[in-house]
């Protein structure tokens, strides 16, 4: 059962880590107006055998969220809802959707689709945390929702762990990268995929020295998630 809601609404925040941590961009971005509250799936590995045994707690999660007062919930996880195609995104949704029913949800990957459709993006280049093969399944993805990859260049991370060593400059190069090798595709977007990259600077810095639009997990994860308030 739902608590009562507090005097600023709350948004739920599904995480793939073991910790109820909030991701930084949520009070960056909202200091204001809302109250975010986040449940971890436990989840160590970007990996298939990872995220099965992790969407199998969605239902407890979005319980715990519901007793602390949510009123809209996201799976904050790129990967975590996009490794098994845009079936996969939706079948999460739909669990989502049934744990909690009357209350708005998404998922980190629908919020990134939705952020190059409003940019009106045909063509994307990528710049992914993940391994060659998680990179594979990020583009069958995108593909089947509708996009074109112009390039990918993926940073080879698979231990949660291990994203907060990625810096801004990594980032930057491997947008460089992911641009010279879409050679002549010129892409209409750069997305920086996975919610654990902390892009919110980088992101902007790289859209003006690169003069691309960049969407990206933990930004877009985060608007998309409070727009459900609305």
């Amino acid at each position: 059962m739902t608590c009562a809601h507090a005097a600023r609404p709350v948004v739920g925040l599904i995480v793939p880590p073991e910790a109820d941590t909030v991701p930084p961009e949520a009070a960056i971005l909202f200091p204001d107006g809302v109250v975010f509250a986040a449940r971890g799936l436990g989840i160590a590995e970007m990996s298939p055998t990872g995220f099965d045994a992790g969407l199998e707690r969605i239902d407890a999660a979005a319980r715990a969220l519901l007793d602390r007062g949510a009123e809209a919930i996201s799976i904050m996880g790129t990967s975590l809802t996009f490794y098994d195609d845009a079936a996969g995104n939706e079948r999460a949704l739909d669990r989502l959707r049934r744990a909690c029913p009357g209350i708005p949800v998404t998922t980190m990957s629908t919020s990134i689709v939705a952020s190059l459709r409003e940019l009106d993006a045909r063509r994307v280049s990528v710049v992914g945390a993940y391994t060659s093969d998680m990179g594979r399944r990020l583009d069958r993805f995108l593909m089947q929702s509708g996009f074109e990859v112009a390039s990918r260049v993926d940073l080879g991370v698979s231990a949660i762990a291990d994203l907060g060593r990625v810096t801004d400059a990594d980032l930057r190069a491997a947008a460089e990268r992911a641009l010279d090798r879409a050679g002549d595709a010129a892409p209409d977007a750069l997305l920086i995929s996975c919610g654990g990259l902390r892009t919110i600077d980088a992101g902007a810095r790289i859209a003006d020295e690169l003069g691309l639009p960049v969407v990206s997990s933990a930004v877009d994860g985060i608007r998309h998630a409070v727009r459900l308030l609305e």
